[in-house]
């Protein structure tokens, strides 16, 4: 596959990866309380190809974009739902929910750790899937 074809893909949704970054970033998920992440992240999934979506008892997400060819390893994407206190408000320079676009980055709670690397996780697999359908991704 030429790069300018894996350029042009990216290119192409980057603006929803974006979206979709910031959506996390403004849901809330402190330790314990992942719960309306998760529900955000089981509608989200089945757009992006994935399939056999499963949540736990105590709240963890699997879900596989199934593929076929069993022979070739699967890539495994990984992330946990939660993030830190914001701690005290004044100390922000922006709301810690805000989603805040100072580009090139995304600003907010949890969105180096790990929300923006969850989205890009997601779309990571829905992308490699679109421009690689035979190959099995888990």
């Amino acid at each position: 596959m030429p790069i300018d074809t894996f350029k042009q893909l990216l290119e192409d949704h980057s603006s929803d990866l974006f979206a979709f970054a910031q959506e996390l970033i403004q849901t809330p998920s402190l330790s314990g309380a992942e719960g309306k992440l998760a529900e955000k992240l089981v509608k989200k999934l089945p757009e992006l190809g994935y399939e056999q979506i499963e949540v736990d008892a105590a709240g963890n997400l699997l879900a596989i974009i199934p593929g076929t060819q069993s022979a070739v390893p699967s890539p495994l994407f990984l992330s946990h739902l939660d993030h830190c206190e914001p701690g005290t408000l004044e100390d922000w320079s922006y709301a810690p929910y805000s989603a805040k676009i100072q580009s090139p980055y995304i600003l907010g709670c949890g969105a180096s750790d790990s929300k923006g690397a969850m989205a890009a996780q997601m779309y990571a697999g829905y992308l490699l899937k679109k421009l690689y359908p035979e190959l099995p991704i888990s």
